[in-house]
């Protein structure tokens, strides 16, 4: 997601004639890595003007910077990669007609991990669940360190009609061979930087699939089946976002008590017996619109139906221990404001 900058910070920008080049070697563990290096970075050079990550082709503000280097818990997975967007519209002129797309990432190779794609039609209407798909699971694989090798199954989630999201990829060679010759994306446009440790996303829909090796284009996916999907995080990254979001509450807590302001928080509720599972953290987060918050309690109306909870309900209402929240969005002064994205309250 491209970071905001105020105009001031632009324009030293474009004035800048030089700048100093930081390089490290990650761990598996991306996210601490550029913690790390971020902390560093703010170390040596604090007045900076901006940082580019020449990885994902991305530039960093100082502002977020030095945000994240002054907090204990690492940054989102989002600030180590883009996603690219080509597209090619044939019929620009009616609104639920496909669109070719070519979704990729850049910036996942220097954590370990192949570059991701994602291509095929796509109506305009379908677009926002494919770059939420895509950045979901670029955000997952980040965070366990590792992709599973090409062709396994990697269950990442539930759509709407209860099917199962069993998500695969293969080298990019490979997987064009599932689509025409002339596809967005094809040999003909692929040059040194998008030809390299890269891999085609699609999808297993069913086990028996799964069994037979026989996956589908991800576009295949019903479009009935993408209203609420539910997409898994790592656990990894649940105890993360659970850790910024309690150490970051106070912008929360203060952001509320400005005219106009409103907030949904996140928070992790014990599902029904018949749904736990050993080894697993018999958790579901849902999401409530925040009525009041404090340091020790927070008090919601749930807008969403659980999936493993049933004597709870859209519509009813909580009060929760703050240690319970694993997220949150603070609607304020026109922004959408995440534990991860507070240096936006301080752009001048």
């Amino acid at each position: 997601m491209a970071q905001q900058f105020s105009t001031e910070n632009i324009a030293t920008l474009q004035q800048a004639t030089n700048g100093i080049k930081f390089s490290m070697l990650y761990t598996t563990d991306a996210q601490t890595s550029v913690h790390l290096l971020l902390k560093i970075i703010c170390l040596l050079v604090p007045k900076q003007i901006g940082i580019f990550n020449c990885n994902s082709y991305s530039l960093l503000s100082p502002v977020w910077a030095k945000c994240a280097a002054a907090t204990t818990t690492p940054p989102s997975p989002n600030c180590l990669y883009t996603i690219h967007a080509v597209y090619e519209d044939k019929n620009k002129w009616l609104p639920f007609s496909k669109s070719s797309y070519w979704l990729h990432t850049h910036g996942l190779n220097c954590c370990g991990i192949p570059e991701l794609e994602l291509i095929g039609e796509i109506s305009k209407k379908n677009y926002d669940f494919y770059t939420n798909l895509l950045s979901h699971l670029v955000n997952y694989v980040i965070s366990e360190g590792s992709l599973p090798p090409a062709k396994e199954n990697l269950h990442f989630g539930w759509l709407d009609n209860h099917q199962p999201i069993m998500i695969t990829w293969v080298s990019w060679k490979e997987g064009l061979k599932s689509y025409k010759k002339n596809i967005l994306g094809g040999a003909e446009d692929r040059d040194e930087a998008h030809n390299q440790n890269t891999g085609i996303i699609f999808i297993y829909h069913s086990e028996k699939a799964y069994e037979k090796q026989k996956y589908s284009l991800i576009t295949s996916i019903k479009e009935s089946a993408m209203e609420n999907p539910l997409l898994f995080f790592t656990d990894k990254e649940t105890e993360r976002l659970n850790a910024m979001a309690h150490e970051q509450l106070s912008y929360l807590i203060e952001g509320l008590q400005k005219e106009g302001s409103s907030a949904l928080a996140k928070i992790s509720l014990t599902v029904d017996e018949e749904f736990k599972e050993e080894g697993n953290s018999n958790l579901e987060h849902i999401w409530f619109k925040v009525e009041k918050v404090t340091e020790d309690s927070i008090t919601g109306v749930l807008i969403q139906e659980p999936y493993y909870i049933k004597n709870m309900h859209e519509d009813s209402v909580g009060t929760y221990p703050t240690r319970l929240i694993t997220d949150w969005k603070l609607y304020t002064d026109g922004q959408v404001i995440s534990p991860d994205d507070v240096y936006l309250l301080k752009l001048p």
